[in-house]
């Protein structure tokens, strides 16, 4: 084996890998070759066994080679398009000293991944994988929980992206049976499935090959041992599915169900029939957003809860209603403005009075709060006065409609009229003395002017007649 071995070398070609012969003849253009692992392989005995290309400026390789303590030992060899850096993996799960690297599959530059198998001299032989994350590679063990049996190992890995890829191999049961299975990658861990454990009836099977084009869909290829000790072939389809479940959190009432969902396939969001005293329902929640019944869902590749989402109502305030039954009452020259006030809804709200003189507004003169009635005082004579009311809310957000509007007219001083009665024997004369007539003048005092209406009219004072 050392004298076989000495002839052999790692030697990498763009697209044919594998053992060479020192003494083979040289290959034709247009394929460069050249070592790798040189260095590692102290032992002579290398091989390249997986190559995988996301450019013409980056590919990975991966192999096995010996050491001159004769340990198989696994390795990559990472292209940056001109030089190829060799790295030993899974060194720290390899105490047996019989690794190799199998399969590689890279997406870009800063994600590869890589599986194969280990020795443990007290477990045996172990499946691993690799991942690379643009500088180093982290080493797991696989399916070791299944390979109960000691003989494990990766052949295959297809990624297609830094959080989906899938390892196939075998592991070796306890009852001594090797059996197929696939390991999923979810970004940070490997989940390890049997797969054909059905067809296997003779105790022997192998997954092959793996090849994925999303999260959703894979495609396993291999061998199985039938109860008639024929081996048959075998192809599994990948295509998980995943568990919907509602919650209510608190609501009264029958949470919906849902069928499990193909990862990747879309759903229809459940209708809500939950009702949550004093709580609106505003939708139902993944954790990361809200969903309306009805919309579209995308499956992942957990099970999702999607949970009730209870929100207090909204206040609505309303508008106030307008106030009634204004009436006004004159005193000395003050007007004592009362009215009923107007419902007030469910917002702080003050009544405002307006006053106009004569038809011509003055605006706002009194504001009341908690009360019914206000007192308009200095109103001078000879003037007509209205009054309105108007209900407005603390934020101003609702004005009621005006009130009914009333007027007050301050006396003036009128002679009474006389009546003169004279009786005869045979008829009676009833006079009636009617009082002056009322006069209008025009008083002015700049630009104002002013009417004033009286017997015997005469103008304010700083006024002339005009």
């Amino acid at each position: 084996m050392k004298r076989f071995g000495a002839l052999l070398m790692a030697l990498m070609l763009t697209s044919t890998i594998g053992f060479f012969s020192q003494a083979s003849g040289a290959d034709p253009a247009p394929w460069t070759d050249v070592q790798v692992a040189v260095a590692l392989n102290t032992g002579a005995i290398a091989s390249v066994d997986s190559v995988s290309c996301v450019s013409s400026s980056f590919c990975v390789a991966g192999g096995r080679y010996y050491d001159t303590s004769g340990h198989r030992l696994a390795f990559t060899s990472v292209y940056n398009g001109s030089t190829w850096t060799d790295r030993q993996v899974a060194s720290a799960l390899n105490s047996g000293g019989y690794a190799s690297v199998n399969s590689v599959s890279c997406v870009s530059s800063s994600f590869c991944a890589a599986g194969g198998l280990t020795y443990d001299a007290s477990a045996g032989y172990q499946a691993f994988t690799s991942v690379y994350n643009g500088s180093t590679w982290t080493d797991v063990q696989v399916a070791g929980a299944l390979n109960s049996g000691g003989n494990a190992y990766i052949n295959s890995v297809s990624c297609v992206s830094s959080s989906f890829c899938v390892a196939g191999g075998r592991y070796r049961d306890a009852f001594n049976h090797d059996q197929a299975f696939t390991s999923v990658y979810d970004g940070s861990t490997w989940s390890d499935l049997q797969v054909a454990g059905a067809l296997s009836t003779g105790g022997f099977s192998g997954s092959q090959s793996v090849s994925c084009v999303s999260n959703s869909f894979c495609v396993t290829g291999g061998f199985y041992v039938d109860s008639f000790s024929h081996e048959r072939a075998f192809i599994s389809v990948y295509s998980p599915v995943v568990a919907v479940t509602y919650a209510g959190a608190g609501g009264t009432g029958v949470a919906p169900t849902q069928s499990g969902v193909t990862q990747g396939a879309t759903f229809n969001v459940a209708a809500n029939s939950l009702t949550k005293s004093g709580y609106n329902f505003a939708g139902w929640s993944d954790g990361a957003n809200t969903y309306q019944p009805g919309s579209t869902y995308t499956m992942g590749s957990s099970p999702v809860t999607l949970t009730a989402v209870w929100v207090t109502p909204p206040i609505v305030y309303s508008k106030p209603t307008a106030p009634s039954n204004v009436t006004a009452s004159m005193n000395n020259g003050t007007a004592t403005v009362s009215f009923t006030p107007g419902s007030f809804g469910n917002l702080a709200t003050y009544n405002q009075i307006d006053m106009l003189i004569n038809g011509q507004s003055v605006g706002n003169v009194c504001n009341v709060t908690g009360a019914t009635s206000c007192p308009i005082s200095n109103l001078g004579p000879d003037a007509a006065f209205s009054f309105t009311v108007t209900a407005i809310n603390a934020k101003g957000s609702a004005t009621s409609l005006v009130s009914n509007v009333v007027s007050y007219a301050s006396p003036t001083t009128v002679p009474p009229s006389t009546t003169t009665t004279t009786t005869t024997p045979t008829t009676t004369t009833t006079t009636t003395t009617m009082p002056p007539a009322k006069q209008t003048i025009t008083c002015v005092k700049g630009a104002t002017s002013k009417k004033v209406t009286a017997v015997s009219p005469v103008c304010p004072a700083g006024y002339r007649k005009k």
